[in-house]
């Protein structure tokens, strides 16, 4: 007799005990045979549903929502909701830190179903219309399990065709990171699997899907992507994190893939007719769009908006290369159980706005780019990296014309670096930049705190001030003798 897969078994080891039944449950008893150890399933909540007419028992479906949390059948693992300190937040030990946590306890959904059709009814929206399936993969037991909880039960229609979301973790049998031929092959064979089943089965009823993987080097992640082939078509959303924190950067990877598995959006609306509105409109909008708008290179602790903030010197390549950490926009997608990537830049989401640009908006006529330019660079801040060579350097790049529009500065002064460099960049100022209309605000930059004391940060403060204050009364002097001459 050949053994029965457990339905979602305990992935690390046998510490719940989790069976299934052979034949179609037809009672209350056959049903309370499929118990769901949620070690590799669990229901991510990530939005209120809207408010509807549906009622069973004559309960409300956000009443029993509620029962659902209290019951531990839908539970919160958002990483906002693991950073609370209410009492009444609900965590999920899914994603555990360690092999010592004890696993989740959760009560199976199925039986609900087998209770009547209205019941069932609840149960399908509560579960895989308004909430996110999370599903770990890590063993052959976890996709069979999978398979079987998806199949449903007798004289009923498949849950497949009621999934809309899903959140599938990879892990490797250790828990360790996919890299090596022979660590890496098993999961993505069983990887393979699973996104063939979802092209047999899932295919056109998935909307959501988000995946996440530890992998070590770019060789895995293409590797994970191609075993996806055409098997993920018609999302509405996809996201994928990787955890990656090896050289070079997996976004491009990431971003590719995600791209092949959305849905190309039809404009069937008429284009507004922007060209029309008043300039005072335009450029209100233009400012909303280029001057409140996310940098994602910004620090966290500097919350503020209309800050550009250009490539900071890289003195140390391990730390700040292409590694380099970013903030986040706090709009990725809500599936993600700890949070995204952003800040190591291992993630990627169709519904995020971290890596958005402007430059199509400068792209579209001689005339909005004249507009967005001036926008552009009169609202915003710009910080620029202390090293005086680097700063030049970053300067010369932008046009004369657009660099006389800046009106506020933000530079931090390098303690390491040398006295010399900061009158060469006083003078590359006072050349390029309108003193007069120009705001500068000088500070220490953090990154330098450990490499110089108090008195060489004044010392390079003092010479950068007085460079500019010659370099701007000689010009006033100009100016004069200029409308004194007949």
């Amino acid at each position: 007799m050949s053994k029965k897969p457990k339905l979602f078994g305990d992935p690390w080891g046998e510490l719940s005990p989790s069976s299934a039944s052979s034949g179609s449950p037809s009672s209350s008893s056959s049903v309370s045979d499929f118990s769901v150890s949620q070690n590799a399933m669990g229901i991510i909540s990530h939005h209120n549903s809207d408010n509807g007419d549906e009622r069973f028992l004559g309960l409300s479906f956000e009443v029993w929502v509620q029962i659902f949390r209290y019951a531990g059948i839908i539970c919160n693992i958002s990483h906002a909701a693991m950073r609370a300190t209410s009492t009444d937040t609900v965590t999920c030990a899914l994603h555990r830190s360690s092999f010592s946590r004890r696993p989740c306890a959760h009560t199976s959904f199925l039986p609900m179903l087998a209770v009547s059709s209205q019941a069932r009814q609840v149960t399908h929206k509560a579960i895989f219309q308004e909430f996110s399936l999370a599903f770990t993969l890590r063993t052959m037991e976890d996709l069979m399990g999978l398979k079987q909880t998806l199949r449903g039960f007798a004289r009923m229609a498949p849950l497949e065709y009621s999934l809309k979301r899903i959140k599938v973790v990879l892990k490797s049998y250790d828990g360790r990171q996919l890299k090596g031929t022979h660590k890496r092959k098993p999961a993505l064979n069983l990887y393979k699997s699973f996104c063939d089943y979802v092209g047999e089965k899932l295919q056109g009823t998935l909307k959501h899907y988000v995946f996440e993987c530890r992998v070590a080097d770019e060789m895995v992640t293409r590797e994970i992507v191609d075993k996806m082939r055409n098997n993920f078509q018609m999302l509405d959303s996809c996201a994928f994190r990787f955890e990656y924190s090896g050289p070079g950067s997996i976004l491009e990877i990431a971003g590719d893939a995600a791209a092949k598995t959305i849905i190309p959006k039809e404009h069937t609306s008429q284009p507004f007719r922007f060209m029309d509105l008043p300039n005072e409109i335009k450029e209100m909008i233009l400012k909303e769009v280029l001057v409140n708008r996310w940098d994602s290179m910004r620090l966290s602790e500097e919350a503020k908006n209309g800050y550009i903030y250009l490539p900071r010197i890289i003195y140390f390549p391990q730390l700040f290369g292409p590694s380099h950490k970013m903030s986040c926009c706090s709009d990725c997608s809500a599936h993600f159980a700890r949070g995204c990537s952003c800040v190591s830049r291992s993630s990627y989401s169709t519904t995020c706005a971290c890596f958005t640009s402007p430059v199509p908006i400068f792209l579209t006529s001689k005339f909005m780019y004249s507009m967005a330019s001036y926008v552009f660079f009169t609202r915003n801040t710009f910080a620029f990296d202390g090293h005086p060579y680097k700063t030049i350097s970053i300067i010369s790049k932008i046009p004369q014309k657009h660099v006389q529009l800046i009106r506020r500065i933000v530079m931090y002064i390098k303690p390491t670096c040398a006295r010399d460099g900061y009158v060469h960049i006083a003078n590359f100022m006072c050349k390029k930049f309108d003193l007069t209309r120009l705001t500068l605000n000088i500070e220490h930059d953090h990154f330098s705190k450990d490499y110089g004391s108090s008195k060489m940060l004044v010392d390079r403060f003092k010479i950068l001030i007085a460079r500019l204050k010659e370099a701007n009364t000689k010009r006033e002097d100009a100016n004069a003798k200029e409308n004194l001459a007949p």
